[in-house]
């Protein structure tokens, strides 16, 4: 992958240790709608999120399904991270960083924190640079 030497991203060992460990404890891993998991999550929980980011153009990429993201799965999402957050539940849930965002996490519970993300990905290849992005990191602890 890229141009980086000596990477190995087919480490048999490491995936077999990662098998025993999903196996025998107690991660879940659930292929489902975000929003029919909510009856999974119990008090206590923590739920890192990280949907495809809002988009802050026309062509933002949203393409993880054959639907994409929309705007209504945006508004979805953030309803069920506040019912995530009356249950009693952590989350961690990162996006760009845009108002469309930062104004539905006003409420006092939520901490809003950007990051600085250097990013390389580009559609074309001529494009690719390292690319300085704010993005935000909200959390409900």
């Amino acid at each position: 992958v890229g141009n980086r030497k000596n990477i190995n991203i087919c480490d048999k060992e490491n995936i077999e240790n990662m098998g025993k460990y999903l196996s025998k404890n107690t991660v879940k891993i659930f292929n489902k709608d975000f929003e029919k998991s909510y009856d999974l999550i119990e008090k206590g929980d923590f739920i890192y999120i990280d949907p495809p980011y809002y988009p802050l153009k026309e062509n933002s990429f949203t393409g993880y399904t054959k639907d994409g993201f929309t705007q209504e799965d945006h508004d979805r999402l953030i309803n069920l991270c506040k019912k995530i957050d009356k249950k009693g539940a952590k989350f961690m849930l990162s996006n760009h960083n845009c108002d469309y965002i930062k104004n539905h996490f006003k409420e006092e519970q939520f901490k809003i924190i950007q990051i600085s993300v250097a990013r390389t990905l580009n559609g074309n290849k001529k494009d690719r640079k390292a690319n300085v992005k704010n993005e935000l990191i909200i959390i409900n602890y």
